[in-house]
């Protein structure tokens, strides 16, 4: 029994030392990250007030158009570099 708690602590404090960075954010500042973003019906649950799960929907946002107004062509989205889309 002794060996399995040892092994059990073992991973939690591995895990916890060996994360590059930890950013612990609060229920009021992801509350405000889905209200920025236009979250529709947001759901916001913690789990042992250790982690987080949100989630959401988020609008429809049309694909940019990149219509050059003098020769009226296009390219969509899919065409453009990886640099240039849109996240």
């Amino acid at each position: 029994m002794y060996r399995a708690l040892l092994r059990y602590v073992h991973g939690i404090v591995h895990d916890h030392l060996s994360a590059p960075v930890a950013h612990h954010l609060s229920s009021v500042e992801l509350e405000r990250w889905l209200e920025q973003a236009g979250g529709q019906e947001p759901v916001l649950r913690h789990h042992n007030a250790m982690s987080w799960l949100v989630a959401g929907r988020l609008p429809r946002r049309p694909l940019e158009s990149r219509r050059d107004p003098e020769t009226g062509s296009s390219t969509s989205e899919r065409d453009r570099p990886r640099t240039e889309r849109r996240l």
